[in-house]
Formats: structure tokens, C-alpha cells, sequence
């Protein structure tokens, strides 16, 4: 069992940091998306990403930005804020970078059918699940807490040679009482299954008090 402690993310705080009262109005595209951060350059921070499904992956760079290596890591995922110097969304090349956070970032795990016993326990509030190339990324409410809890993406075993493997979002608070809740974002790899020969797509499973729907299916575009 995966236990962490929840990054919770507040876009207001990064929409903060672009704009303000005696700031001047700005009509550019304001675009925030997951990306993977792809390292350091002489010209600045280079980030990639692909913007749902199998679209073309597109490559950002944010000339001057320079991360603490303490804090953001190489290969590590991303929510950012950024106009595109451009004006073009969703094309590689230049940007204006203002602001970040983290999100929690993890593997999709292979489990046995014990292991995964319990992945219901505690409901999410989803607001979107989306894949973006081999990533399965998901925002949504949870309840907010300072203490462990367990929060994984976990592969059925017995279904990992199917077409269509059974993927269960585990979330659980572990008895931490229910607080206000928090957007958080999400984002697995699921290369491990979804790059198998066999693998034709992948069945979600998730305990959602929203939309109240119990799975989601992401099919292989080629």
C-alpha cells in the first residue's frame, strides 16, 4: 500500500501570480496544463506533454526560469501557468512562464486481487480524468487532511493480459476524520500496461460522488 502525504493545489494561487489589481489588463491566452519537466538548458526550463489522448507531443520552453533542484526534479510532472509567446495555444516554442505547482505523481502498480481489496473505501468528488499520452491525469476533491493516506492507481493482475485491463483508483483517508474539501490534481504512468502488445485500452474504476459513475474506458487511438 502506497501512503503520502496529499499535495494539494490551488489554482487561485497560481492565477495569483499572474495577475493583480495594479497590474496592467492582459487579452493574452492564459493556458495550465500537466507537463513533464524535462530538465535545465543554458536558454532556460524545458517542459513536455501531450494534451490528451495520442496529440502530438508538444515541446515548451520557459527562457530565464531556473527551479530550485531541491524542490522540482528532472522528469518529475508539473501543473503550470503560461501564455504562449505565440499567441498559439497548444504548439511548441516559447513561453511566458508564470507560476507552478506540484501534483502528486505516481505509477499505476500491478496488485493482486487481495491487494486491491479496500480501493472504494473512501469516495473522491471527480471533476476530470483525462489521458494524455501514456499518463492517466485526474482532478478532483478530496477531503483535506495533514495525516497518511492512501491514494494509487492499481492494475488487476488477472486482467493485465487482457484487451482491456481493470485499473482501480484506491483512495482511502486510513480514519482521518472527513474535513472541507481540496482540489487536488493526480497523474500516473501507465506504461506498464498500456504499452503491452496485448493491451487494446484500459477500464477506470473509481468511487465518485459526483457524476456517479462507476468506470470510464480510454481506448488506443492507433
Amino acid at each position: 500500500m502506497k501512503l503520502f502525504k496529499a499535495v494539494i493545489l490551488s489554482l487561485i494561487a497560481i492565477v495569483a501570480t499572474s495577475c493583480g489589481d495594479s497590474g496592467p489588463y492582459s487579452d493574452k491566452i492564459a493556458l495550465y496544463d500537466i507537463v513533464t519537466f524535462d530538465g535545465q538548458t543554458d536558454q532556460g526550463a524545458k517542459f513536455s506533454f501531450q494534451q490528451v489522448d495520442d496529440s502530438p507531443v508538444i515541446e515548451l520552453l520557459a527562457p530565464g526560469v531556473v527551479f530550485d533542484e531541491q524542490k522540482v526534479r528532472k522528469n518529475q510532472r508539473l501543473l503550470i501557468g503560461y501564455y504562449p509567446v505565440s499567441g498559439k495555444a497548444y504548439e511548441s516554442g516559447e513561453i511566458d512562464f508564470f507560476g507552478y505547482s506540484q501534483v502528486y505523481h505516481n505509477e499505476a502498480m500491478v496488485r493482486t486481487d487481495k491487494q486491491i481489496v479496500g480501493w472504494d473505501k473512501t469516495p473522491v468528488y471527480l471533476n476530470s480524468m483525462w489521458r494524455s499520452g501514456n499518463f492517466l491525469n485526474i482532478n478532483l476533491l478530496i477531503d483535506h487532511s495533514n495525516q497518511t493516506r492512501r491514494m494509487e492507481l492499481l492494475v488487476d493482475q488477472s486482467t493485465l493480459n487482457d484487451p482491456m485491463p481493470h485499473i482501480y483508483f484506491a483512495h482511502d483517508l486510513l480514519g482521518s476524520p472527513e474535513s472541507y474539501g481540496s482540489q487536488t490534481y493526480a497523474t500516473f504512468d501507465l506504461s506498464r500496461v498500456w504499452n503491452l502488445e496485448t493491451c487494446e485500452g484500459v477500464i477506470v474504476h473509481i468511487n465518485d460522488s459526483n457524476f456517479q459513475k462507476e468506470t470510464y474506458q480510454f481506448v488506443k487511438t492507433h
